[in-house]
């Protein structure tokens, strides 16, 4: 990776602490090319939060104004849920000799972005996956 000062990067990684400061340990890093990105990522956290907050009012009434996409539900998997994703990844690496690429996973698998990336997260932790190159994925 060849970032220079001023890059826009999507990080994936590990929230750490040491001595008391928080930081994160990047797990994965790209450039983001699309000068778009950032405002996208903040309308989709608006639209998130304002769904949230209808949520725990009580309404019934949805909000399209904002964005046209559908966000995916923030709420954290059960560790059944990632267990079973897993074996899912697993299975499905197997099948596709050790490797693939980590955007086709969750329509490949039919389960949602966010699950696949926890579980992801946790066999990356687990030493049972790589990333050989930039969104390839492939067992150890």
């Amino acid at each position: 990776m060849h970032a220079k000062q001023g890059d826009i990067l999507d990080v994936v990684g590990k929230a750490r602490s040491f001595n008391d400061v928080l930081y994160i340990a990047p797990v994965l890093m790209k450039i983001v090319l699309s000068p778009w990105w950032e405002l996208h990522h903040r309308v989709q956290l608006i639209k998130a939060r304002i769904s949230q907050n209808m949520q725990l009012r009580g309404d019934a009434t949805q909000t399209t104004t904002i964005a046209s996409q559908e966000m995916p539900e923030q709420q954290e998997a059960e560790p059944e849920r990632i267990t079973t994703v897993i074996k899912k990844i697993v299975d499905y690496l197997k099948a596709h000799d050790g490797e693939s690429e980590f955007d086709l996973l969750p329509e490949a698998i039919g389960e949602s972005d966010l699950i696949v990336r926890e579980a992801i997260m946790t066999l990356l932790g687990n030493g049972e996956i790589y990333f050989p190159q930039q969104n390839i994925i492939k067992l150890t």
